[in-house]
């Protein structure tokens, strides 16, 4: 024995005329604000449905999110406390967190403070973002740069220099011989004169380099190490930075971040980054391979600054201070 199923019809009412009869039996409301349909059994666009009332519920006013009231680059939340007010990170001010404090400039999200601290070598804590833009200083020898570099060590006292000469090809400055280097010292590119001098501008901005090498015959070379890949020194300042596999590989940020003090290895606040780069004596490149190494090569390296005539992006982390009488620059350096 089985049970079956015919046809099965349901008839429904629609609002164009389909040469039937009138669905006089359904009904046709005049709705209240909120909602919709011929029996008021939909919320209108707008409104949400919550329980309570006679039947399928109320229908209510759609909650918005709350709209963010504190500013979101220099408040901690954007919502303010419990009594109202916004949490305004250190170095920021105003109802909604939206202006440097005195003796504050650039505001920005990416500033742990809110916005930077007046530097100014010291001598005065009033400035402003700088309206200068971003320029390089370049060296790139498939442009036709013809400087020669020395491959030294990073030892201060001491300093190892390479007897090899390096070669200017028509792409890059290559060094071949290393049967000299002592064992287990690191050789570093030092870079000419345009990249010394005050660089203070420079900050914010990045520093790129790019590079190659071939190991020997052997197939043995010796790459990266602990050794650190870029080195600034100024005023008797020596910083060393290292690459982070996270971070784009061969591009230095110029700021306080990742930076470490030698010898020490410690961390170092912006106000030390500035000093080096009030007066920078050296600037040094890892030779990335020295031991079984066939040649290393340096092709391009640039560094960001900033100056009147840049092109680039505003340079808005460089402070413009107000100098005292006898000083002069931009940090008053």
């Amino acid at each position: 024995m089985h049970d079956s199923i015919g046809d099965t019809s349901l008839e429904i009412a629609v609002a164009k005329d389909t040469q039937d009869k009138r669905a006089l039996e359904v009904e046709q409301c005049e709705c209240p604000p909120g909602y919709t349909g011929t029996s008021c059994e939909d919320c209108a666009e707008g409104y949400e449905r919550i329980p309570g009332g006679r039947y399928l519920g109320t229908c209510v006013p759609r909650r918005q999110p709350p709209q963010p009231v504190c500013s979101a680059v220099g408040s901690l939340s954007t919502q303010p406390q419990w009594d109202g007010r916004c949490q305004c990170k250190q170095n920021v001010i105003g109802s909604t967190c939206d202006r440097c404090a005195p003796e504050s400039y650039s505001i920005s999200k990416d500033h742990p403070g809110g916005c930077l601290r007046c530097w100014c070598s010291g001598v005065t804590a009033v400035c402003e973002s700088s309206h200068w833009r971003r320029s390089r200083v370049e060296l790139d020898y498939s442009r036709g740069d013809e400087d020669r570099l020395e491959a030294v060590s990073s030892d201060q006292r001491s300093p190892f220099k390479s007897s090899s000469q390096a070669m200017i090809t028509d792409s890059a400055i290559v060094l071949e011989d290393f049967s000299g280097v002592p064992t287990g010292t690191q050789l570093y590119w030092s870079l000419p004169q345009k990249f010394l001098g005050d660089k203070v501008t420079s900050y914010g901005g990045k520093f790129r380099y790019t590079f190659r090498f071939t190991s020997s015959s052997s197939g043995i070379s010796t790459f990266g190490g602990a050794d650190a890949d870029v080195i600034l020194r100024g005023n008797n300042i020596q910083l060393e930075y290292t690459h982070q596999q996270h971070v784009e590989p061969n591009v230095v940020p110029l700021t306080e971040a990742g930076w470490r003090r030698s010898p020490d290895g410690q961390a170092i606040t912006r106000e030390i980054f500035l000093m080096a780069l009030a007066d920078l004596e050296a600037v040094l490149i890892k030779i990335s391979c020295t031991s079984d190494c066939a040649s290393s090569s340096l092709l391009t390296v640039n560094m960001e600054t900033a100056d009147a005539y840049g092109t680039g992006e505003l340079a808005l982390d460089v402070e413009h201070c107000q100098c005292p009488p006898g000083y002069q620059g931009t940090s008053c350096e």
